[in-house]
């Protein structure tokens, strides 16, 4: 009798770990932590503020303060493309379109570090490498956040836009 009592509780402890293990595995799904060297995030603004201005870098001269002013401008147009995601997010009623919107997002950001990772790998002059790759992101981003406002455009305020369009002709 004891020995059953015995193999019941082995059984009963093998089943709970492995009740474990696999909560574990559909929560990493879930959160997709991984093997990514960068996980992309989008962070909420808590202020709601609207980011500052993306510095144009073009009319500085030395490498090492192109370098500054594109590190400067990249950070500003990830805030930006971050602040306007969160303005879709926050239209957005349905929320298998938010999490598709997300996964969109995340998707773009990966294919985005890739491609400028890619440039900045294939660059002798370290110097170079670097002003480089921070202007490829911040070609990106600048392509992304009008990407972005089409969506912004199409999906929720198309009257706003209307009047965006009349204006700049």
């Amino acid at each position: 009798m004891k020995l059953i009592r015995r193999h019941i509780q082995s059984l009963s402890l093998v089943a709970i770990a492995g009740l474990l293990l696999a909560g574990a595995f559909f929560i990493s799904l879930q959160t997709r932590s991984g093997e990514d060297k960068r996980r992309p995030t989008i962070t909420p603004h808590v202020n709601g503020s609207i980011p500052e201005e993306i510095p144009t870098c073009t009319d500085v001269s030395a490498q090492d303060e192109q370098l500054a002013c594109y590190v400067e401008a990249v950070r500003a147009s990830d805030d930006r493309v971050i602040f306007v995601v969160d303005e879709l997010l926050a239209k957005e009623p349905e929320s298998a379109r938010r999490l598709a919107f997300l996964d969109t997002q995340f998707a773009w950001e990966v294919s985005r570090d890739a491609d400028c990772a890619f440039l900045r790998d294939s660059i002798a002059d370290p110097g170079e490498r670097e002003l480089q790759e921070r202007i490829c992101l911040l070609e990106h981003n600048l392509l992304r956040l009008e990407q972005l406002e089409r969506f912004r455009c199409e999906w929720y305020d198309p009257a706003d836009c209307a009047d965006e369009d009349t204006a700049d002709e």
